[in-house]
């Protein structure tokens, strides 16, 4: 009996701690669509409905958190996600730096016409706006994006507005 013990204990062990009760697949949006539902549904608006690889704008955050989530579950590019991994990979954090200015800037500047030229200026189609984003930048300007584009999806508080050329 005290063998059997041996071999039981290192399997519930593994399970309680890492918390595998209750299996949930291999789909990778399973993460987006329990805790961030109007994302989800943005992600999967911008999957089925976007071709070629237009930049979208995102909020910019740390490393293995939820930012860059639209970028990373739609494969589009974005100016910057996770700063600090783009320093690592680059050994410099000067462009890190410098885009993670330019993103904030681009949401909570009230200088529409500056917006305008950092928007043009990365080549950005399409600017996101959800939960992280207000929570990212609270000085969020979201009215001058009306003014710059127009709506395209929006779902709860979620929107993604697609920029006039």
């Amino acid at each position: 009996l005290p063998v059997a013990f041996i071999f039981v204990y290192p399997y519930f062990a593994i399970r309680s701690y890492y918390g595998l009760k209750d299996y949930q697949g291999l789909y990778g949006l399973n993460y987006l669509e329990k805790f961030y539902p109007d994302d989800y549904q943005a992600v999967i608006w911008l999957k089925q409905n976007i071709d070629g690889q237009p930049i979208i704008a995102e909020a910019v955050g740390e490393s293995y958190t939820d930012f860059a989530r639209v970028s990373a579950n739609t494969g589009l590019p974005t100016i910057l996600g996770w700063r600090v991994h783009e320093w690592l990979w680059r050994g410099s954090f000067d462009e890190a730096g410098k885009r993670t200015e330019i993103v904030r800037e681009i949401y909570e500047s009230k200088d529409l016409i500056r917006s305008k030229q950092l928007l043009n200026q990365y080549q950005v189609k399409y600017v996101f706006l959800g939960n992280l984003e207000k929570k990212q930048y609270p000085q969020l300007q979201e009215e001058k994006f009306e003014k710059l584009g127009e709506v395209v999806f929006f779902s709860g508080e979620t929107k993604i507005y697609q920029l006039k050329r």
